[in-house]
Parts: C-alpha cells; sequence; structure tokens
C-alpha cells in the first residue's frame, strides 16, 4: 500500500495525519519510491519485489490527493526488484534498478537499466546487465555518483557488503 503522512506546516510535528491509500498500481511488496516533478504536476516510482514489476503514480489533482497508477509490468528482466536510482545522461533519463534475488544468490544478482529518453513519462526499453564479475550479493539498493573519472555506482548488499561499479558507457 501506499500512506499518506501528513505532518501540517512543521516536519517536526510528533503527531503526524496519516492516510492509508491502499494497493494502487498492483503494488506486491513495494520498495523504495523515487518523486519527481515535470510540468509542475508531481510523479513517482516504485518497484515491486514480489511481482517483478514497476509502478508509476501520477499526482494529477496535487501531492495531497490519491494518484492515478499504473504497472509498467516487467521492464528490463527484473526479478525481486530491490531498489532504484535515476540520473540524467544529457538530456536523456535512465533508471537502474537492483535485482536482489529473494534468496540472495549472487549468480542471480543483477542491474537493470530502464531508458526512458527524454521524459520519465515515456514508456522505457529495458536492459538487465546481469552480474558484473559476480560483484553483487542480493544488492538492495543502488547509488550513482560522477567522478572525474567517470561515473561510478555504489550497491549496498544483504551480505553486509557495498560493491563499486564504474560505468564507462551509461
Amino acid at each position: 500500500r501506499i500512506n499518506l503522512i501528513d505532518f501540517g506546516t512543521n516536519i517536526a510535528n510528533n503527531n503526524p495525519i496519516a492516510v492509508n491509500w491502499g494497493n494502487l498500481g498492483n503494488m506486491l511488496q513495494p520498495l523504495e519510491l523515487y518523486l519527481f516533478n515535470e510540468n509542475g504536476i508531481h510523479h513517482a516510482f516504485t518497484v515491486n519485489a514480489e511481482n517483478n514489476t514497476i509502478t508509476r503514480f501520477d499526482f494529477n489533482n496535487g501531492i495531497n490527493n490519491i494518484p492515478d497508477a499504473v504497472n509498467l509490468g516487467n521492464i528490463g528482466a527484473l526479478n525481486y526488484p530491490t531498489g532504484l536510482h535515476v540520473i540524467k545522461d544529457q538530456s536523456n533519463y535512465k533508471m537502474y534498478i537492483t535485482n536482489g534475488y529473494k534468496f540472495q544468490n549472487p549468480v542471480n544478482s543483477s542491474i537493470s537499466r530502464l531508458d526512458f529518453g527524454s521524459s520519465l513519462l515515456n514508456t522505457p526499453i529495458g536492459t538487465n546487465f546481469g552480474n558484473p564479475n559476480n560483484a553483487m550479493n542480493g544488492p538492495r539498493d543502488i547509488l550513482f555518483v560522477s567522478e572525474c573519472s567517470g561515473l561510478k555506482a555504489y550497491t549496498t548488499n544483504t551480505n553486509g557488503t557495498l560493491t563499486k561499479l564504474t560505468f564507462n558507457d551509461h
């Protein structure tokens, strides 16, 4: 389910109001929420671990109202997706998703990339890159850092390790 937590005018409010909006967009164990604004309207994505899909939320009636939700399905050979990170590469948006596999099998861990083109509202094209050098073990999330030497990504793994990946062509 997705919930709205309203803190009012003070983020330190110890008595926020919680509203359960229910299961929108065929979520099944949703993990992580990425919120963005395009043309003055808020949207969000979540990955659904148990049904290997991604759901997009469109807050057409404002951020405080129940969003429209659409399940985009399994794009990029998702398999127990656990985390996501969006980057803008020149004028194109790319979403990287960690596939952690439910039973922490390093052979089955992978990264998927969804290419959205110029807008995160486009239908993406997905690619699964597998597990480079079998370095990941049940990855839970991914973070990208741009350095002088290029684009680096770090994944946190369920076995307590951190994996560094270098992207020469992202």
